[in-house]
């Protein structure tokens, strides 16, 4: 019984996991990327401030408009705990 307390409270207080799959490139052309990545299916997603839905399987996509010079791509997973992990990225894009 012990064990399943100390798992619970350590699943509730934890980082909720978050992966960052596109974009990998950081100096860019066009005016638009997508960002895709994957997180638990519980947590709550934003890229920029904007909330994202999950997929079933916890995958996201969000096409995020960009302007030229350098770009701050910040996507935050909030757990139920309301604990929050970042991954930032940041985009250079260069006149076509």
């Amino acid at each position: 019984v012990a064990g399943y307390l100390v798992w619970q409270v350590q699943t509730f207080v934890r980082l909720p996991e978050l992966t960052l799959i596109e974009p990998k490139a950081v100096v860019l052309e066009q005016r638009s990327v997508e960002v895709y990545g994957r997180a638990e299916t519980e947590a709550r997603v934003t890229v920029n401030g904007e909330t994202v839905l999950l997929a079933n399987d916890g995958t996201f996509s969000f096409n995020l408009p960009l302007r030229f010079g350098i770009n701050v791509v910040r996507v935050e997973a909030t757990g139920a705990s309301g604990r929050t992990r970042i991954v930032e990225r940041r985009l250079l894009v260069l006149r076509s």
